[in-house]
């Protein structure tokens, strides 16, 4: 699955959670760049953030670029583009 919604993916993901506990997607392939830019210009809150950064492993999703874990603590540095990979595939 690809979430391209201009700046809008962490709500969107984070108010399906009816979705998420019905399918099983393997993949999300998200645009990131624009977390990073909306915390910097103050219209996202860096526990709005942290709040993300929590539900996604509740719903079994762990941040990857090209094959390789990303450091949640770094999410400021991520790349534009990441996978959310579930580990229950």
């Amino acid at each position: 699955m690809k979430i391209d919604i201009e700046g809008h993916e962490i709500p969107t993901l984070m108010a399906g959670n009816k979705f998420w506990q019905e399918f099983n997607i393997p993949l999300i392939l998200m645009e990131w760049q624009w977390v990073p830019l909306k915390f910097n210009e103050g219209t996202i809150s860096q526990q709005t953030v942290l709040n993300f950064m929590a539900f996604m492993p509740n719903m079994r999703y762990q941040p990857f670029v090209n094959g390789n874990p990303l450091n949640k603590d770094a999410w400021l540095s991520w790349p534009n583009d990441i996978v959310w990979k579930n580990y229950r595939s």
